[in-house]
C-alpha cells in the first residue's frame, strides 16, 4: 500500500500485509456420550471434536444442554435449559468447551441429573473459528441426544397367578414397564 495526499505527494515507504481469506464454517461433533445412548450413570463430562476446513482454526466451542419435558413433574415445564452450574433456566444458556478444540471437553455437574431419571438430554455445540465464521451461520449447531435412565424397569406375570397352574394350551401372560424414555428389552 502507498499513501497519497491531496496535493499529489506520495508516501516513500511501501507497506504490505499478508493475510488469509477464510469464509468456511467450522464443524463440531459430540463423541461422548454417543448420540442415542442410554446411560445408567451420571457422566462427568462431554467430549467432542472440531475442525475448520478454512484453516484459520477453531477458537471456541459453545455448548448448551436441554432436557425434555416430564409430564410427571409439571413444575419443571418451562425450565428446559441447564444453566451450567446448579439449575435449570427458561432461556438457552451457552458455555465454553475446554481446549484444545480439535479434541474438546466440558465438565458437567452431577446435579444436572438429580431427579431427572429417564429424561432425554439434547446437547448442542457450535464452533467458531479465528475468522469469526460460526458453524451453521447463526442456525443452531450440531445436536445429539442421550437418555439418563437409572431406575430399573418393572416386570410382572399376570397369568397364571402365583402358585397357579397352566395346561398345555395355556398361555403365560405378563408385561413390563419403564418410565418414558427408558428402554425395555
Amino acid at each position: 500500500a502507498r499513501g497519497l495526499d491531496v496535493v499529489g505527494n506520495y508516501d516513500n515507504v511501501y507497506t504490505t500485509a499478508t493475510f488469509l481469506f477464510d469464509n468456511s464454517r467450522p464443524v463440531s461433533t459430540v463423541t461422548v456420550p454417543s448420540d442415542g445412548s442410554y446411560l445408567n450413570y451420571k457422566p462427568a463430562e462431554l467430549r467432542g471434536t472440531s475442525s475448520d476446513p478454512g484453516e484459520s482454526g477453531v477458537t471456541a466451542i459453545f455448548i448448551s444442554i436441554m432436557r425434555d419435558d416430564d409430564p410427571a413433574t409439571p413444575a419443571d415445564d418451562g425450565l428446559p435449559y441447564w444453566n451450567g452450574v446448579n439449575g435449570w433456566s427458561s432461556t438457552e444458556i451457552t458455555y465454553s468447551a475446554t481446549p484444545p478444540f480439535d479434541n474438546w471437553t466440558r465438565t458437567i455437574s452431577a446435579g444436572m441429573f438429580d431427579s431427572n431419571d429417564s429424561r432425554r438430554y439434547t446437547v448442542r455445540t457450535t464452533a467458531r473459528d479465528l475468522a469469526l465464521n460460526e458453524e451453521g451461520g447463526g442456525v443452531p449447531g450440531i445436536r445429539m441426544s442421550f437418555v439418563y435412565d437409572v431406575n430399573r424397569p418393572t416386570a410382572a406375570v399376570f397369568y397364571p397367578a402365583d402358585g397357579g397352574y397352566v395346561s398345555k394350551t395355556g398361555k403365560v401372560n405378563g408385561g413390563s414397564y419403564d418410565k418414558p424414555n427408558g428402554l425395555v428389552d
